[in-house]
């Protein structure tokens, strides 16, 4: 969800030359993503119809973050969009602990979509790392491509890594919400900080 005041940066096409990691792993019904470039270096597993279509990485000294985004194609007859993005950057004082990162994160989302509406607020770990989740509707903007204006879902969790704020988000058209909530659990259950 680029819309909270995430600036624009360049895209890394050369994969190969960060360390980007993509595989099949044990089990064919899910990928590995591996990245170990720029402040936030991670792995997850993820569905295999996602391709990585976003990977935006900042060092300036006063813009440093990692922004990864994956997408697939909507399901079968449905008019609409599914999309995995990874953020983290260097966390602001204020912003200690997840609870409050998911707060200051929901703030943003419900500046942006007049409808936002939070659905479900939730404690998850991480492998040993405690997170705060959240489930909200909203409605995803009509786009270049021809996409009219459409019921959304996100699943978002946001957690605290040393001194780095993470964001994990798996939104999808409403309709889609019962696989993208077994796919954002299957994230979170795989995700792991690299060092």
């Amino acid at each position: 969800m680029k819309c909270l005041g995430r600036q624009p940066g360049w895209v890394i096409a050369a994969f190969l030359a960060i360390g980007l990691l993509m595989t099949s792993c044990g089990s064919p019904d899910y990928h590995v993503f591996s990245l170990r470039e720029g402040i936030g270096h991670f792995s997850m597993e993820y569905p295999p119809n996602y391709t990585v279509t976003r990977i935006d990485i900042r060092n300036e000294a006063a813009n440093r973050y990692t922004d990864v985004g994956l997408n697939s194609a909507p399901d079968a007859g449905a008019p609409g969009m599914n999309e995995i993005s990874v953020y983290a950057w260097p966390a602001n004082p204020g912003n200690e602990t997840a609870s409050l990162i998911l707060e200051d994160m929901l703030g943003r989302a419900s500046e942006v979509f007049p409808d936002f509406n939070v659905l479900d607020r939730y404690s998850v770990m991480l492998g040993d790392m405690e997170g705060q989740a959240a489930a909200f509707s909203w409605t995803a903007p009509a786009n270049a491509s021809g996409m009219a204006p459409l019921p959304a879902i996100s699943n978002m969790v946001c957690f605290r890594h040393g001194d780095l704020a993470w964001e994990i988000n798996v939104a999808s058209d409403a309709a889609a919400q019962t696989r993208a909530k077994t796919e954002f659990q299957h994230i979170i259950d795989t995700f792991q900080i690299l060092p």
